[in-house]
């Protein structure tokens, strides 16, 4: 039996969303990962990537988090910091 695990992926730079290549990659990913981090930059720019509201980061939050799982009984965990402000963490 395959030892469970987590998987987690930081959205790293806005142009990765910007890129196409690079986006399918991410999107492809984003089934599996259960932990995803992003700046309030990196959550702009994947909202407009995907034609979202990127003024509310919270809506963007959980529209992410709310994305189907691949994996049964996991949960995807939305992080989103900000600076001066405390991250906003979404289920």
């Amino acid at each position: 039996m395959p030892y469970p695990c987590l998987h987690v992926q930081n959205l790293s730079a806005p142009f990765i969303m910007q890129v196409p290549p690079f986006k399918k990659v991410l999107l492809e990913a984003l089934p599996y990962v259960d932990f995803l981090f992003g700046n309030e930059t990196e959550a702009a720019a994947f909202a407009e990537s995907e034609g979202w509201d990127a003024k509310d980061l919270d809506q963007v939050a959980l529209k992410v988090s709310s994305e189907g799982c691949a994996v049964a009984l996991h949960v995807h965990l939305w992080t989103c910091s900000h600076v001066c402000i405390t991250p906003c963490i979404q289920f």
